[in-house]
């Protein structure tokens, strides 16, 4: 008995959270692995460290790389999606005898953009610093595959029904950029959520680019002629 217009506002948040998350993660994968496993394959992981910068610069420069690859897929993905989706729904809605209509929130859109990009900083971090661990290009897709599924799985909370962003799930990792965006889709979003969703996607991402800046300035990481064992990982850590 819902109007089109209903019907199509209730796809929308259902189906554009999740894509955000995937996009994202997609976007960061194949430049995570090329910048730190990829490097030790060709054998020019050393050459960086001769530059007269500091290390650390370019290792931020490698996490910057990476978000500003997983932003541009996200974008290009949602444009796609958004130009393509309503003929798709026409399609749909054509074979079962009814109509589909989307109306893009265009000022929700550009109000998750912030988010979206603290989150790409967080993922792109934390894809970097595992993806440092393998040896070649294929051990470091070996190794972001199961990585990649924290990111996407928790972010289909954000077609659960009854489940809200509020103080408590603004400060859950990956569910927390979900919800805010669904939230915002459907003029549900008060400004506390939002803004310790905000506060915790930056300690998020802190604490991520840390952790990469950390496993990029070790040696023994950077220049492994094999894959890092978790073991092994959390003695380097320690020392």
């Amino acid at each position: 008995v819902a109007e089109d217009s209903d019907m199509g506002a209730l796809l929308l948040p259902l189906m554009r959270p999740l894509l955000l998350v995937v996009m994202s993660a997609l976007g960061s994968f194949f430049p995570a692995v090329d910048l730190t496993a990829g490097e030790k394959e060709r054998r020019t992981a050393e050459t960086p460290m001769l530059l007269p910068v500091p290390s650390t610069s370019i290792h931020l420069g490698k996490i910057l790389a990476v978000c500003a690859s997983s932003m541009i897929a996200t974008a290009l993905n949602l444009i796609a999606i958004a130009l393509s989706a309503q003929h798709l729904l026409d399609q749909l809605s054509g074979a079962a005898g009814s109509s589909i209509s989307i109306e893009l929130p265009f000022g929700a859109l550009l109000m998750i953009l912030p988010l979206a990009v603290l989150f790409s900083f967080f993922v792109s971090a934390a894809l970097t610093g595992v993806a440092s661990l393998a040896a070649s290009f294929k051990e470091g897709q070996a190794l972001l595959g199961p990585v990649q599924m924290l990111f996407i799985f928790p972010a289909m909370a954000a077609s659960l029904p009854g489940l809200g962003l509020t103080v408590a799930t603004a400060c859950i990792p990956v569910v927390n950029v979900a919800l805010a965006f669904r939230g915002l889709l459907v003029g549900d979003a008060s400004a506390l959520p939002l803004a310790v969703c905000a506060l915790s996607l930056v300690a998020y991402a802190g604490i991520a680019i840390a952790f990469a800046v950390k496993l990029r300035s070790s040696e023994a990481v950077a220049l492994s002629g094999e894959t890092i064992s978790m073991k092994r990982l959390g003695s380097l850590l320690r020392s």
